[in-house]
């Protein structure tokens, strides 16, 4: 008995419940108190919802933006160091991981342009799950240069593409006041699955 007060007491001290003294039920949670604990979380996960997928969305664009710089900027520097023109490429296509998607400019390529002819320059640069660049011209003005027949197998894709190119010259300059006459070369990118048309730049 003596033992049994002693470890009753010493759990209380430290903020613990002890074993039952003389037929006391132990007490806890009711099951009320989880549900409504449970409830909390469901409805905080609701709300975060959207923000985190906001968030995440938007590092997916950026990672997209970070791929199509890091294309532009090699393309550029390549026709500057090799002295060739240089093809930048925009390619249309549906997402290979979902067949059932309708084609969007999904990938960027960059070709040299060498005594044999156009070569790729490294591998076909996508852009991350579902970003794309818009094909709406009031977007994306160079969507309008989406109008050649893929001429090239690509991985997963084969020739079913359709893609819109401009050439970096010698001097890093390029040919799109040319294709494009009268406007501003822009690219617009954003999560396809966003609601609504993105306002135009």
């Amino acid at each position: 008995m003596e033992r049994e007060m002693m470890n009753s007491h010493t759990f209380r001290r430290l903020g613990l419940r002890g074993p039952s003294v003389k037929g006391s039920p132990l007490s806890g949670f009711t099951l009320v108190e989880l549900l409504l604990v449970m409830a909390i979380i469901i409805a905080m996960t609701a709300l975060m919802g959207p923000v985190i997928s906001g968030i995440l969305g938007g590092s997916q664009v950026s990672a997209g933006v970070e791929t199509v710089q890091g294309a532009l900027t090699t393309a550029r520097q390549i026709a500057a160091t090799k002295n060739r023109l240089v093809e930048f490429r925009l390619i249309s296509m549906k997402d290979p991981a979902n067949p059932l998607s309708s084609s969007a400019i999904r990938a960027v390529q960059i070709l040299e342009n060498r005594e044999s002819g156009l070569t790729p320059i490294g591998k076909l640069r996508p852009l991350p799950s579902g970003i794309i660049i818009g094909t709406n011209t009031d977007l994306t003005s160079l969507a309008a240069l989406v109008t050649n027949n893929g001429d090239m197998r690509l991985p997963n894709v084969g020739t079913g593409y359709t893609y819109g190119c401009f050439h970096f010259k010698q001097d890093g300059s390029t040919d799109l006041l040319t294709l494009v006459p009268g406007t501003n070369a822009i690219m617009t990118l954003y999560d396809e699955k966003m609601p609504g048309t993105p306002p135009k730049n």
